[in-house]
């Protein structure tokens, strides 16, 4: 935990702290394959946002639980030596403006209270989050959709048709995939990384 932001487990990973103030070149929505949850005995995706800052250099958050029975997310903020998993069953690029830097979203999301989530009582809720901060920072006019048609509308991947996002999800797999495109900048040849 760090005294700027308050519930944030800070893991730069041997990134130097200025990165923090490097601008972002890159926007990158994150959605993992599901994952097998056997206290509720069902599958569950992971979403979780990537800040490129270079081709070879990212910094994710990625809300997360702070223990298996908790309710409370702690904010993981990571270095990363990639600009974007490439082990995940999709990315949504988003294009940013050029002025955002990492330091500016974890203090927006600091400002608006977004730094703490609870989850629902049967511990989901990452996608709802995702769909907050990416809201906030497109009202603030440091964000908005890649348009055209390549690029999924983060709005139509993220948004389940039953309308509940915390208890009635969708679940991703690799047949939704393949009308959605993977990014450019990961490849298959390339080792994984989560």
């Amino acid at each position: 935990m760090n005294n700027e932001w308050p519930n944030c487990d800070l893991d730069l990973r041997g990134l130097d702290p200025s990165t923090l103030d490097m601008p972002v070149c890159q926007v990158w929505i994150d959605c993992t394959q599901p994952t097998d949850r056997t206290t509720h005995h069902d599958m569950v995706n992971h979403w979780r946002l990537f800040f490129a800052l270079s081709d070879r250099m990212s910094i994710s958050l990625d809300m997360l639980k702070a223990g298996h029975d908790e309710i409370r997310g702690v904010l993981d903020v990571t270095g990363r030596h990639y600009s974007v998993s490439n082990t995940g069953l999709f990315t949504i690029p988003m294009e940013n403006s050029q002025d955002l830097t990492v330091r500016k979203v974890l203090d927006l999301l600091r400002d608006n209270y977004m730094l703490y989530y609870d989850y629902s009582p049967t511990r989901v809720g990452c996608r709802y989050w995702i769909l907050r901060v990416v809201d906030l920072l497109r009202r603030r006019g440091f964000l908005r959709d890649i348009v055209g048609p390549n690029y999924p509308l983060f709005d139509e991947a993220i948004h389940d048709s039953a309308g509940d996002l915390d208890n009635q999800l969708t679940v991703w797999n690799v047949v939704h995939r393949d009308h959605l495109v993977h990014s450019e900048l990961t490849t298959a040849g390339e080792p994984a990384h989560s």
